[in-house]
C-alpha cells in the first residue's frame, strides 16, 4: 500500500521481495486460493500502479515448483544463477558457468528471469547465496530499463526477457529453457560524426548463454552525409 501511495513521489517501478512459504513440489503451476493468499490482489494492484513485484523463487532445491508468493501469476519470479564459475557450488544438473541455474534455486517453467545469486557480496554481507540475492538484481534492472527507455513496467519486463540469454536446466520431468538476465540494447540508435570512431552511449554487461559460444551482435550503419563517399566510414 505504501509503495502504491508513493509510487509517483519516488518514481517507484519495482518492489523487491525476499520472502516465501515452503514449496510444494507437486504444485507445478500458478498458485491460487489460500496458497496465494492476499498476494494475488496485492501484486495485481502493484502492476496496475506501474510497479513490478519481483519475488525470489525459493531455495529448497525443488525443480518442479516455486515457492509462494513467487508462484502468483502476477509476480516476476526470479531464480538464482551463477555469475562466476570460480566460486560455484559443484552441484546441480549442469556445468557451473555464468548464467547456469544453481542447484538450490527452486525452479520450473514459471521462472521469469534468472539472475546472479551465488557468492554475492553486497550491503556489507559477503559470500551470500540464494534467490534472495538474485531478485534484487532484477529489481535493479527494472529501474535501469525504466530510466533508459521510459516505457511501462509491463513492456520493460518483456524487453528484459528479450535481452536475456537463454540457459537450459535439466529438470526431473523436462528440460527448462530459462532467461538469464543481462543488459541489452535492442533497437538502439548510434549517432556519430562522419569519420569519427563509431560509439554508443550505452554500456552493457553480457552474461554467457551456457553453450560455450561467444555472444554476437549485428548492427546496420547508415551514413547520411556526403562525406561517406570518401570511404572513411566503415
Amino acid at each position: 500500500d505504501w509503495v502504491i501511495e508513493h509510487r509517483e513521489e519516488y518514481n517507484i517501478v519495482a518492489a523487491n521481495m525476499s520472502l516465501g512459504s515452503e514449496v510444494d513440489p507437486a504444485m507445478h503451476g500458478y498458485c491460487t486460493g489460500w496458497v496465494a493468499g492476499a498476494y494475488e490482489s496485492v501484486f495485481a494492484n502493484c502492476r496496475d500502479a506501474g510497479v513490478l513485484p519481483v519475488v525470489a523463487s525459493g531455495n529448497d532445491y525443488v525443480k518442479t515448483a516455486i515457492a509462494p508468493p513467487s508462484c502468483v501469476a502476477s509476480a516476476v519470479a526470479v531464480g538464482a544463477g551463477y555469475d562466476d564459475p570460480a566460486f560455484g557450488y559443484e552441484c546441480g544438473t549442469g556445468p557451473v558457468v555464468p548464467g547456469a541455474v544453481t542447484c538450490f534455486s527452486d525452479s520450473n517453467v514459471l521462472i521469469d528471469l534468472v539472475a546472479p545469486g551465488n557468492d554475492i557480496d553486497a550491503g556489507g554481507l559477503y559470500g551470500m547465496g540464494g534467490t534472495s540475492m538474485a531478485a534484487p538484481h532484477v529489481a535493479g534492472l527494472v529501474a535501469l530499463y525504466e530510466a533508459r527507455y521510459g516505457t511501462s513496467p509491463i513492456w520493460t519486463l518483456e524487453r528484459m526477457r528479450a535481452d536475456a540469454a537463454l540457459v537450459t536446466e535439466i529438470g526431473p520431468d523436462q528440460v527448462y529453457t530459462h532467461r538469464s538476465a543481462r543488459i541489452g540494447d535492442h533497437e538502439a540508435t548510434m549517432t556519430f560524426d562522419s569519420g569519427a570512431v563509431l560509439f554508443s552511449d550505452f554500456r552493457g554487461a553480457a552474461i554467457g548463454d551456457n553453450n560455450g559460444v561467444a555472444v554476437s551482435s549485428d548492427a546496420e550503419v547508415v551514413c547520411e552525409s556526403a562525406l561517406c563517399a570518401s570511404g572513411v566510414v566503415g
